[in-house]
């Protein structure tokens, strides 16, 4: 029975305001951070609200927990608007192995006392979520929030 929702920030929970900007987003918030670490985070990102509406909604459904590979999590503002929402954010970082590593989303599942048989893994990378699938993970590909909502009630109805 599926207890808990894993989901990937950058372009699932946080997305360049530029919509031609096609890089990794924790590039970008690292070169924005060297340049002057007090940078104006909204004028380069917003939050997917929508979806974090409905994540609140689910939170008496799910565990949530978000896994990232960067520390754009670090933000200040990331960390209060997101706090609220999530029991955990947990990165890459901590573990030293990259997303396409699926011995990375066993040992994350570790730090949040979750199993594979109990945890969707949600990303858009599709590299991430072959990773995932190969450690045992079902998994969604992030394509809208649509998408997801209909994604999320399939898993449901089994």
């Amino acid at each position: 029975m599926i207890s808990s929702l894993l989901f990937d920030l950058s372009r699932v929970i946080i997305f360049p305001k530029n919509i031609a900007y096609s890089a990794d987003l924790h590039f970008l918030y690292q070169e924005l951070f060297k340049r002057n670490s007090m940078f104006d985070f909204d004028s380069y990102f917003y939050f997917n609200d929508e979806l974090l509406k409905y994540i609140a909604a689910q939170k008496t459904l799910y565990s949530m927990f978000i896994f990232t590979s960067g520390d754009m999590y670090l933000h200040p503002l990331v960390q209060k608007k997101l706090s609220p929402f999530f029991e955990r954010i947990i990165s890459t970082r901590d573990f030293g192995l990259e997303k396409d590593d699926p011995t990375v989303y066993q040992l994350a599942l570790g730090k949040i006392k979750k199993t594979v048989a109990e945890t969707v893994y949600i990303d858009d990378e599709q590299t991430h979520i072959f990773a995932a699938k190969l450690a045992g993970l079902t998994t969604i590909q992030f394509a809208s929030n649509a998408r997801l909502y209909e994604d999320l009630d399939r898993l449901n109805t089994f």
